[in-house]
């Protein structure tokens, strides 16, 4: 945890929404929620997005040094990133959560929101949508992967 202590919460409540797309860290994910059941609400095989729907990422299963690479649902078999992958390469269907949406059920103005956001290029999406949603506000911090 590089954003500090749970402890230092102000309130000393914290409550957790994960969201992780990729199903090979499901059970690390499991443990955590397990560890802490009424604070952590996984999300597993979803992919945060603007919209509720479905989705196809590309993940490399063989590279565990590169936490087994993933490329979002704008990824494009034909592009060099995914073809110089070859055959390590496996396509990956997940449900999409509507961003905005778990922002308005789960938070209320008063809480402090600290979001981090990786998502493998999808940012370029959501951001702007998030920007223009009510929604927004709900926000105190937001941390995000740049992907170029």
């Amino acid at each position: 945890n590089k954003f500090g202590p749970i402890e230092n919460c102000p309130s000393g409540q914290w409550e957790a929404i994960l969201v992780e797309a990729n199903p090979l860290f499901e059970p690390a994910l499991k443990e955590v929620a397990a560890k802490y059941p009424d604070q952590v609400h996984l999300n597993s095989s979803s992919a945060a997005y603007m919209c509720e729907s479905k989705t196809a990422f590309y993940l490399d299963t063989k590279d565990v040094q590169a936490h087994y690479w993933g490329m979002g649902s704008s990824g494009d078999s034909a592009t060099p990133e995914i073809s110089m992958l070859g055959p390590d390469l496996n396509k990956v269907e997940v449900d999409t959560l509507n961003i905005n949406r778990l922002l308005t059920e789960n938070t209320i103005p008063g809480d402090w929101v600290m979001m981090k956001m990786d998502i493998e290029g999808d940012e370029f999406d959501i951001i702007p949508c998030m920007a223009e949603a009510p929604a927004s506000v709900l926000v105190d911090r937001l941390y995000l992967e740049q992907h170029d």
